[in-house]
């Protein structure tokens, strides 16, 4: 009797060994899905910070310049320090022309002068095919950050 009660315990174990490769392929499906969602938001985190620190340095460089051409060139300067796109993020760019207004010198009482920069870079997904309702991204699975800074200009004189 004992002879039949090991086969039906070792049939009963047979038969549920197959159930832990299946049920370990699905968990396998499911996490491998879930890292690469987290890895593109982590790309997506890290270009949309690495922008926005690069655009406030920029106007920051920027509002110390005595002119418009000189503010431009503080400001590129400044986005150099922050050049090290690699692989999957490109270095920020300053984008269209920086706004420089110190009217003329003579700001009316209620108004300071200021400088205001623009910089654009693009973050690559590493798993492009996975594109979340395509806003914003591209067909090859990219992404352009655009950050705008304003600043009030430090080396302005006022007229006593």
């Amino acid at each position: 009797m004992t002879s039949v009660r090991l086969r039906k315990v070792a049939r009963k174990r047979r038969s549920s060994a197959g159930h832990v490769l299946i049920e370990f392929v699905c968990f396998a499906f499911w996490l491998l899905l879930f890292m690469y969602i987290c890895t593109d938001i982590c790309v997506l985190l890290l270009g949309a910070s690495a922008n926005d620190r690069a655009c406030r340095d920029a106007a920051r460089a920027a509002a110390h310049g005595s002119n418009s051409t000189e503010a431009r060139t503080l400001a590129e300067t400044s986005l150099k320090a922050h050049a090290g796109g690699g692989f999957f993020t490109s270095s920020p760019a300053l984008f269209g022309a920086i706004t420089y207004n110190d009217y003329a010198g003579n700001p009316p009482a209620t108004q300071t002068p200021y400088v205001t920069v623009e910089t654009r870079s693009t973050a690559k997904l590493p798993f492009a095919p996975i594109v979340w309702f395509n806003n914003g991204f591209t067909q090859s699975g990219s992404y352009t950050f655009s950050r705008t800074y304003t600043f009030p200009i430090v080396r302005f004189r006022y007229a006593t």
